[in-house]
């Protein structure tokens, strides 16, 4: 339909240019595109898979995009690619058919990864130093960085950041919801993890707000070495948000798309945690819960009821 309109506004300003002068020609075309057909901004969607950890993994996702017709991004863990010699192999014949590699860490080791409220800077520089070595070596080219566990206390971000950064310009944590001009940092842009366990609602709800926005962009994280991985229901969310217009992209692409943004300070990151997934999820899914709270209030109430009115049958019958 986008093409459609598109080749009708040029087929209309060749016209309007072929009977008019070029300078009046042009007024003409600035007028339609500013004020008849103005350009509105597309809310992007970004699928990254996290850790690349065997071949059949990262086949199952590659399926999905080529029946979506889209390009994801497979973030890697450096020192499981030179485990499995299959999985780099295919990551190079991704990376050729225009899907994006992402650097994951050397380790993934949560000692390194996982802090508490310390963090030892020259482990995480050596993890960069080594991982970039072995995507070198294994000629595969990651664009972004995605965080091991990707959640980090405020005393230690600077650090962590100060090093990623002169990596990568981009680079995506684990928690948070969807991304908008003015609320995103550029080296911890937040991510919606997409497992079995999350209701496709609450996914669907932030692909809804990000259209009614326009300038959005949601990143999904998705584990396709584990249990909690869904295929069907990654097909289902991609096609969801196509249908509500929104483009999805690779996740370097998106970054281009989103760079001239205005970016929050490193000093308002919000802090996440999983109590606080645990509130987003109950806010997304609060007229469930009170349908739901309803239901049991009603049901209680029939019960004690029904519970009642037999004890005093019994009582009357035995005084009888």
């Amino acid at each position: 339909m986008t093409i459609n309109v598109c080749r009708t506004v040029w087929a209309r300003c060749r016209a309007i240019l072929r009977g008019c002068s070029l300078s009046a020609g042009l007024l003409v075309l600035l007028f339609l595109t500013v004020f008849v057909f103005p350009v509105s901004a597309v809310p992007i969607v970004t699928v990254i898979d996290d850790d690349a950890a065997n071949e059949t993994a990262i086949a199952t996702v590659k399926a999905v995009a080529d029946r979506c017709g889209i390009k994801v991004t497979f973030a890697a863990v450096a020192s499981f690619l030179e485990r499995n010699p299959k999985v780099p192999e295919l990551l190079r014949q991704y990376e050729a058919e225009g899907h994006e590699i992402a650097s994951h860490s050397l380790s993934h080791r949560p000692g390194i990864w996982q802090t508490g409220g310390t963090i030892d800077i020259g482990a995480i520089e050596r993890e960069m130093v080594e991982s970039e070595a072995i995507f070198t070596r294994l000629d595969l080219h990651p664009k972004t960085f995605v965080y091991p566990y990707g959640n980090f206390p405020r005393g230690v971000r600077r650090e962590i950041f100060d090093v990623i950064g002169r990596y990568y310009p981009v680079a995506f944590n684990a928690r948070g919801d969807i991304n908008l001009p003015g609320r995103m940092y550029p080296l911890y842009v937040s991510r919606h993890p997409l497992r079995k366990h999350n209701s496709m609602f609450m996914t669907k709800r932030l692909i809804d707000e990000a259209v009614s926005a326009d300038e959005a962009w949601v990143v999904i994280l998705t584990h396709s070495a584990k249990s909690d991985f869904s295929a069907e229901m990654l097909e289902t969310i991609i096609r969801y948000a196509q249908e509500a217009g929104a483009v999805v992209l690779p996740a370097s692409a998106a970054w281009e798309r989103v760079r001239a943004w205005p970016m929050m300070d490193e000093d308002d990151i919000p802090d996440y945690s999983l109590f606080g997934d645990y509130l987003n999820a109950a806010f997304f899914h609060l007229p469930l819960l009170l349908g739901g709270g309803i239901a049991i209030i009603v049901l209680c109430g029939a019960a004690l009821v029904l519970f009642l009115r037999h004890r005093a049958a019994r009582r009357k019958k035995a005084a009888v």
